[in-house]
């Protein structure tokens, strides 16, 4: 298949050898989302309904489901073009530039003018701000502008989350299914071997401190659970819902009581 000759006089093909599977779409929490309007009102009203479930846990699950359910919606509704703005506020702007060069512009001319640079920064600044979250690149400020470095960055990425072939024995397996097949197998006889222990630990030997056992089983107590989420990454999601340490930063006071429900 022949690619377009964006970056060059020349036309790149791209070869493909195995079949990928279509996966869906998951939900990733952007960090750049506390920031804007009507944020925490979506989070609350999604947060707040309605739950007919009694486990803690199953209720939870639940609630977070909903929330990143409508935060969708509403991301859907404000970013959804961020990328068409921006080019059409940068021709705007080109275009105003080049009738500046042979007339006055206009006082209205001049205002939009103003006001769609003003724009296009703000544009700019959330797209490269979604870009280093998905690189994973954290130790550069989010005002960074090396985007051809945050794009490789996630394409090597992606690339690195794919697995091409996989040989075994004598087969070297391209097709999705085959390639699921033959890791399920290996893992199915790898962990259901029974191999007795040869070897163990003298753990006296090691003069590891003794862990007081008074106080292990008190009640979590809130400013703990709070120092945890403190702790954590911001930008990283403990788990697959999708939602990392800025989220729970950011929306404490709507989902505490149901956290701490749960840990007690």
């Amino acid at each position: 298949m022949a690619a377009a000759t964006a970056c060059s006089d020349h036309c790149p093909l791209i070869l493909a050898t195995c079949n990928a599977s279509i996966r869906r779409a998951r939900f990733r929490f952007e960090s750049l989302w506390p920031k804007f309007l009507h944020f925490h009102t979506t989070v609350e009203r999604a947060w707040n309904g309605p739950v007919q479930q009694r486990c803690g846990f199953a209720h939870l699950q639940i609630k977070l489901s909903r929330v990143a359910h409508d935060l969708k919606i509403w991301s859907r509704s404000l970013f959804s073009d961020v990328k068409t703005q921006f080019h059409i506020a940068r021709e705007v702007i080109l275009r105003l530039d080049v009738a500046q060069e042979t007339r006055t512009l206009s006082e209205a001319e001049y205002k939009q003018r103003k006001l769609l640079k003003i724009g296009l920064v703000g544009l700019a600044a959330i797209e490269r701000a979604r870009r280093r979250q998905a690189s994973r690149v954290l130790w550069l400020r989010a005002g960074d502008a090396s985007t051809k470095f945050f794009h490789a960055k996630c394409c090597s990425k992606r690339r690195k989350n794919f697995i091409h072939t996989i040989q075994s024995d004598d087969q070297c397996a391209t097709a999705h299914g085959d390639k699921a097949q033959i890791i399920h197998d290996h893992f199915s006889k790898v962990m259901t071997a029974d191999t007795g222990r040869r070897v163990t630990l003298n753990w006296s030997a090691l003069e590891l401190p003794r862990i007081q056992a008074a106080g292990l089983d008190n009640p979590f107590k809130e400013g703990e659970v709070w120092a945890a989420i403190m702790q954590s990454p911001t930008e990283k999601a403990p788990g697959p819902d999708g939602f990392s340490g800025t989220f729970f930063r950011a929306c404490w006071s709507i989902i505490s009581n149901d956290i701490m429900a749960d840990f007690h």
